[in-house]
């Protein structure tokens, strides 16, 4: 819509909103690549606290031989799991002196602060949701109030058998290697595949130098021929780059720190769980002629079973 010095506030309908909204929840979805698209979503009933996964175990009671009804009913180990959801929000506020100033920028400039906004939710979902949110580092402000993923995922560590230093020549291939094979084949073998998540430095250095053997096919290139391009029953099927998601903001340094996260793409196994989706909680006049409104999306990233995903430690070289 336009916005003019004579419209004011009164001008913005529902449909402006629903089209941040969708924005929001686009930008949410589609950053770093995808990255989430390649982790299983749940919708829960509206703005539940927390989501009761159940968990079937292993099932018995299969027979052979003539049938009949009076034989023992098979039996299922069941147990559940329960995941906080938590809200990630978005204060906004404006008045017609901040139209006047922007004019036709004004919608762009809040269609930034909700992009933010949604990138925050996609770190939340790795990473937990902090009561203070993120600062710029990727460092969570104040308290943990519900997980992430990479929270409760398996922590890989000596990832060239002595320690997590690459060094030397093959210690890019074990680590790959390492990574891959500690989501057991079970896990695996109806699935298809595992994913991959690491920074771009991981890249850049897997593709030097000093991983590079006599025939010139860097330790890469030699892990994706085995691993994606084979008949290896360890298949890698998206690989994703991202220094915000890979990296402990905090704790590893951009352009010298690695990790890589490993994951079944099955809802069994882990999944984001909304209760929330992104839009307007709710909107206020402030004391300046203007409006001051909440966002908000409430979601959690679970991890069901940390068999089937994998978090490094911090990789260096």
């Amino acid at each position: 819509m336009t916005i003019t010095t004579t419209t004011g506030i009164n001008a913005f309908d529902r449909k402006f909103y629903q089209d941040l909204a969708s924005k929001a929840a686009k930008y949410h979805r589609e950053m770093y690549k995808g990255v989430l698209e390649a982790i299983p979503m749940i919708q829960l009933n509206f703005n539940i606290d927390s989501y009761k996964k159940p968990i079937f175990g292993a099932s018995e009671g299969i027979t052979g031989g003539k049938p009949g009804v009076l034989s023992e009913a098979m039996q299922t180990a069941k147990s559940h799991k329960v995941h906080g959801l938590a809200n990630v929000n978005a204060h906004l506020a404006w008045d017609d002196e901040d139209i006047m100033n922007l004019g036709p920028q004004f919608v762009e400039q809040k269609a930034e602060q909700l992009s933010e906004w949604a990138r925050q939710g996609v770190i939340s979902v790795m990473k937990g949701v902090y009561s203070e949110g993120y600062n710029s580092s990727i460092v969570g402000q104040g308290e943990l109030i519900a997980d992430g993923i990479q929270t409760n995922a398996t922590s890989i560590t000596n990832l060239d058998g002595t320690n997590s230093a690459l060094v030397a020549a093959g210690d890019v291939y074990k680590a790959l290697v390492k990574m891959v094979e500690s989501i057991p084949f079970r896990y695996i073998d109806g699935i298809g595949s595992v994913n991959l998540l690491m920074n771009p430095y991981f890249y850049s250095m897997a593709n030097s130098a000093l991983f590079t053997n006599d025939s010139g096919v860097t330790e890469w290139e030699q892990f994706l021929r085995f691993y994606k391009s084979s008949d290896s029953p360890y298949k890698v099927g998206k690989i994703f780059f991202s220094d915000d998601l890979a990296l402990v903001g905090g704790t590893d340094t951009v352009g010298t720190d690695s990790r890589i996260m490993a994951w079944v793409e099955d809802p069994a196994i882990v999944e984001r769980a909304y209760s929330r989706g992104f839009g307007i909680m709710g909107e206020d006049r402030n004391y300046a002629n203007g409006v001051d409104q909440m966002w908000t999306v409430k979601l959690a990233g679970c991890v069901h079973d940390a068999n089937g995903v994998s978090f490094s430690d911090q990789i260096t070289f």
